[in-house]
């Protein structure tokens, strides 16, 4: 028999499983590659982080329980003056790629239930700029560096019906997003 009629008739055939699984493999991958979020369950792999942002951004002009209902860990308070209470909770997961070291919130004494300002700082995965313009549109920059210190911070923000939101990217890090700041509805946002 012609080495090329074996081949064809004994190896080809028993080498089909593992060309149609190969193939198989091959265009999954190929269209999970194509797809916008690349991601396998079609969620952005920032979705968690996003939604957590939004989340708070509607407690926020609630109070401070329904803010206290989103954390995973109990809030301590972290300084207690005579005008204002600032509570703390942190540091948790709020998935694989994201972490929030901590969320901070300032709670006015003349009106106890309600949230002044909350702050979030984040770890974890680059959020750059184009992301939180996909999701805020046009942000506008509110505050920058005076010194260049390495803490300081360029802010990007914008005004809408919930209130004043704001990203903050330090000068060790410029182009992350390390800081969430989240005002509600009313409150004065910070001069440009």
């Amino acid at each position: 028999m012609d080495d090329r009629v074996a081949f064809s008739t004994r190896i080809l055939p028993s080498m089909l499983p593992t060309v149609r699984r190969t193939l198989a493999l091959t265009f999954a991958a190929a269209a999970l590659l194509a797809s916008p979020t690349g991601h396998a369950n079609g969620a952005p792999p920032d979705a968690a982080l996003w939604s957590f942002i939004a989340s708070l951004r509607t407690a926020v002009n609630q109070g401070t329980q329904e803010v206290e209902d989103l954390l995973p860990v109990i809030p301590q308070t972290a300084y207690d003056g005579d005008l204002f209470t600032t509570l703390q909770a942190g540091p948790f997961d709020l998935d694989p790629d994201y972490r929030v070291e901590f969320v901070g919130y300032r709670v006015p004494k003349l009106r106890p239930l309600t949230v002044e300002k909350l702050q979030l700082q984040l770890d974890g995965d680059c959020v750059r700029l184009r992301a939180v313009q996909r999701q805020y549109g046009k942000v506008r920059l509110s505050q920058m560096p005076r010194g260049g210190l390495i803490h300081e911070q360029t802010y990007y923000s914008v005004t809408d019906a919930q209130g004043t939101i704001g990203f903050g990217f330090p000068e060790h890090r410029r182009y992350c997003v390390q800081n969430v700041v989240i005002l509600p509805r009313g409150a004065k946002p910070p001069a440009p």
